[in-house]
């Protein structure tokens, strides 16, 4: 959801990220944004903190900002944007129908489908075309031998000539 408003934000500012697994915003095939999430339990009800990374006027080497787009973008401005696209987002949380609802938009946005991507975990690397994303969010990937569901991991999109 915060991953999305974020792009939605930076669209209506006249910025086109593309959504790579799990929550990070691409300007080409650079990164621009990465969200992280966490969830924790205050006083036994859970919640989720989030942090939104983007980078405005300038970018570490390799990466992407909203200036390389010719948008000059204050970080108040992209925050009430964001906030603004994330309400009804919020909203959506609340119902399994509004999760689902939720998912599909996820699925549009996600530029990786379709990819052939390298998912590099703690324990084993995986290779193959991204083919989808399951009811929990996990990046399902075609290895060539089975359909492997990757819930974390590095994932890389890949070339022709890397593949």
């Amino acid at each position: 959801a915060v991953a999305l408003s974020v792009r939605d934000a930076l669209v209506a500012r006249g910025v086109e990220p593309r959504v790579k697994w799990p929550n990070d915003l691409l300007l080409g095939e650079r990164k621009l944004s990465g969200v992280l999430a966490e969830l924790v339990l205050d006083g036994g009800q859970p919640a989720v903190v989030v942090g939104v990374g983007v980078n405005l006027s300038a970018a570490p080497e390799g990466a992407a900002c909203v200036a390389d787009a010719g948008v000059q973008l204050s970080a108040d401005e992209l925050l009430d944007d964001t906030i603004a696209h994330l309400e009804p987002r919020r909203v959506l949380l609340h119902s399994a129908a509004g999760r689902v609802e939720l998912r599909r938009q996820y699925g549009e946005a996600l530029d990786t489908i379709g990819r052939q991507v390298r998912v590099e975990r703690d324990h084993d690397v995986i290779t193959g075309v991204a083919v989808g994303v399951d009811e929990t969010g996990r990046l399902m990937v075609d290895s060539g031998d089975a359909v492997v569901s990757v819930a974390v991991g590095d994932v890389v999109h890949l070339r022709a000539q890397e593949s």
